[in-house]
C-alpha cells in the first residue's frame, strides 16, 4: 500500500507577484493607444507578443486595442490567453473578470473544453453559478467527436454539486459513447443514480434521451436554476485545533506571511485513481518535512518532490469540517497512474510546534500551507488565494472534494485513517 512512498526521499533519513522594469515596447504601444494611433499599437504589441507571449500586460492592452481596432478576434484570443495565465497560475479572481468581459462581448466561443471546466469550478466559488453552469455546457458542445465522452464525463462530476439538469445531460452524453470503458460506465451510472435520473439504469440508454440530453438533440439549454454553493468558510475554525494546542505560551517573534505565487497548473486534468496515505508532520524544515506515516514510520519528504498542495475544508470526517493538506507526488505524472497524496489532517497536529509567532492555531496552519507552497514552489490548489486560506474552499464530503480538487472518482482509503 505505502511502497510507493518509501522511496520518496528515503536517503533524507541517513512568488507573490515580482515588480518588474517597465517594458519599453509596452509603453509605446499604451502611448501610440492613447494618441489614438490604433494600427500601430496593435502592430507593436503583435511583435511583443511573438517574443513575450506570457506577458499578462501585453495580453489585456491588446484585449482593449483589437477591441478598439475592430479586431475582435484577436481581442478574444489575447484575452482567452491571458485567462489561460490567471488559471495556471491560481489568480482565480481575476480569471473570472477578464471571463466576464469576454462572455459580456459574445467573444467566448474559443475557449477550450480543459479550460472551460477549470473556470466553472472558479466561478461557481465564486458564488457566479448561473455563469459556471454555462460554462460547463459550452463545454460539453465545444467537445469534438474524439474527446467527446471526456469532456461529458467531467461535466458529469464538475456539475453533480452545482446543476442536476446538466449532470444528467453530460452523463447520458457520455454513457452514449462505445468508447467508454466499465469503470467510468459504472461510475456515471451511480452519479445518476446519486442526482436522481428518474430512469431504470438496468434497462440502459432510454429511446427519451433526447429529451434528458438537450445537448444531443441540438435544443439550447434553457437558463440554468440557481444552486446554493458550499459556504466558504471566510471565518472557518476547528475546535480541535485548540484543543489540541499546546499548554505553554507560544513563541513570540514575528513570522512573514508573504505568500508566494504558485507554480502553473496543467489544465488539462483527466480523472484518476487516487492512493493516498495519511500522516502526521513532525518537523518542518528548510528544504523539507518530516512525518510520521502508517506505524509510526517516519520520514522525511524532499519539498522539491512536491507537484501540488491542496488544500480545502471537508465535512463528513468529523464533529465539524476538517482542513485537509494534501500533498501531492505526482501531478503533473503519467494520468494512467494513480494520483499518489500524502494527506495531513489539520485536527490531528498542531502547526505551533514548528511555526513561531503564531498564538491562532488557525493562522499557524496557514502560515504552516503557505510556508509548504513557497518552498516547494508547488501548484496551490484548487487555487492560490483558497489554498492559503483567504478564505478556504469548503466541501459537503470527501468524494465531492476529490472529485473537483484532485479530479479523482474512486480513492483507495488512505493508509492509517
Amino acid at each position: 500500500m505505502i511502497g510507493w512512498f518509501a522511496g520518496a526521499d528515503a536517503a533524507g533519513e541517513s512568488a507573490g507577484g515580482s515588480t518588474t522594469a517597465p517594458n519599453p515596447k509596452l509603453e509605446k504601444a499604451i502611448v501610440a493607444r492613447a494618441a489614438g494611433r490604433l494600427p500601430e499599437a496593435y502592430q507593436i504589441l503583435v511583435a511583443l507578443l511573438r517574443d513575450t507571449p506570457d506577458d499578462c500586460d501585453a495580453l489585456h492592452l491588446m484585449w482593449e486595442v483589437g477591441l478598439d481596432h475592430g479586431r475582435p478576434a484577436e481581442a478574444a484570443a489575447a484575452m482567452l490567453r491571458l485567462i489561460r495565465e490567471c488559471v495556471k497560475r491560481g489568480d482565480a479572481h481575476t480569471a473570472v473578470e477578464r471571463w466576464h468581459d469576454l462572455v459580456d462581448r459574445g467573444l467566448q466561443a474559443d475557449a477550450e473544453p480543459a479550460l472551460l471546466i477549470r473556470l466553472a469550478l472558479m466561478l461557481h466559488r465564486a458564488d457566479h453559478h448561473h455563469a459556471a453552469v454555462g460554462a460547463l455546457r459550452q463545454a460539453l458542445e465545444r467537445s469534438d467527436q474524439a474527446d467527446s465522452a471526456v469532456v461529458a464525463a467531467r461535466v458529469a462530476r464538475a456539475s453533480r454539486d452545482l446543476d442536476a439538469d446538466t449532470a444528467r445531460a453530460a452523463a447520458w452524453r457520455a454513457l452514449g459513447s462505445v468508447e467508454l470503458d466499465l469503470d467510468e460506465r459504472q461510475n456515471l451510472e451511480g452519479l445518476l443514480s446519486e442526482i436522481g435520473s428518474g430512469i431504470d439504469l438496468s434497462a440502459g440508454v432510454p429511446p427519451a434521451r433526447a429529451a434528458a440530453d438537450p445537448a444531443a438533440s441540438g435544443e439550447a439549454f434553457e437558463p440554468p436554476r440557481a444552486r446554493a454553493a458550499a459556504a466558504p468558510l471566510a471565518s472557518w475554525s476547528d475546535p480541535a485545533l485548540t484543543s489540541a494546542a499546546p499548554e505553554e505560551e507560544a513563541p513570540s517573534g514575528e513570522s512573514d506571511d508573504g505568500f508566494a505565487r504558485s507554480a502553473p497548473i496543467d489544465l488539462d486534468v483527466s480523472t484518476r485513481s487516487l492512493r493516498s496515505l495519511a500522516a502526521v508532520p513532525v518537523a518542518l524544515e528548510p528544504d523539507g518535512l518530516r512525518i510520521e506515516a502508517e506505524g509510526g514510520a517516519k520520514k522525511r519528504l524532499s519539498l522539491e518532490k512536491l507537484d501540488a498542495v491542496a488544500v480545502a475544508a471537508v465535512g463528513g470526517l468529523g464533529a465539524k469540517p476538517v482542513l485537509l493538506i494534501d500533498l501531492v507526488m505526482n501531478w503533473h505524472g503519467d494520468r494512467a497512474e494513480p494520483l499518489k497524496v500524502i494527506r495531513l489532517r489539520g485536527d490531528r497536529f498542531d502547526a505551533r510546534t514548528f511555526v513561531r509567532g503564531q498564538s491562532s492555531a488557525l493562522d499557524a496552519l496557514r502560515t504552516f500551507i503557505a510556508t509548504l507552497i513557497a518552498d516547494s514552489g508547488a501548484a496551490a490548489l484548487p487555487d492560490a488565494e483558497s489554498a492559503r486560506g483567504m478564505p478556504f474552499a469548503s466541501f459537503d464530503d470527501l468524494a465531492a472534494y476529490e472529485r473537483a480538487v484532485l479530479g479523482v472518482y474512486d480513492a483507495e482509503p488512505a493508509a492509517g485513517g
